[in-house]
């Protein structure tokens, strides 16, 4: 099964201030946020500095409008539901593995080539799922791994 995977990049402290993007953007957004640099999605310039955070979409997952808050309990086992945890974890670890490596390998030219990237990778840091170039991830992989 393939899924959408999306994350919110934050910049500001109002509730709106925020871009989503897919995890074609991942690397891009978390290498500006490391080195300072800009980062565009959404038709927005946001400079590495003034990001916040790099977290899953909990809105996306959820369908929540765009300034709801969750507020409580039910909330959370809403967002626990709906998001797909395993494939996002699995996901930030590959987009931290590559970014570490551009970044003390000083060559981010890489990020335009993830496949190229991958393979230069050591194999622990390398993707267990397959992640779609249109978008989504091949989970099957990853339940395979953590099958009981």
């Amino acid at each position: 099964m393939v899924k959408v995977l999306k994350w919110r990049v934050v910049y500001g402290y109002s509730p709106t201030d925020y871009v989503s993007i897919e995890e074609d953007k991942l690397e891009e957004a978390k290498y500006a946020w490391i080195t300072k640099s800009i980062f565009s999605a959404s038709d927005r310039m946001i400079s590495g500095s003034e990001i916040k955070r790099i977290e899953p979409d909990f809105r996306y997952y959820t369908g929540w409008s765009e300034g709801y808050e969750p507020k409580g309990g039910d909330d959370f086992a809403e967002m626990r539901r709906y998001m797909p945890t395993l494939e996002l974890e699995e996901r930030n670890r590959v987009a931290d593995a590559r970014v570490k490596y551009v970044i003390q390998n000083n060559n981010p030219q890489l990020l335009s080539n993830l496949e190229k990237l991958d393979t230069l990778l050591p194999e622990s840091d390398r993707p267990v799922v397959k992640i779609s170039s249109t978008g989504g991830v091949d989970t099957s992989a990853l339940v395979e791994k953590f099958k009981l």
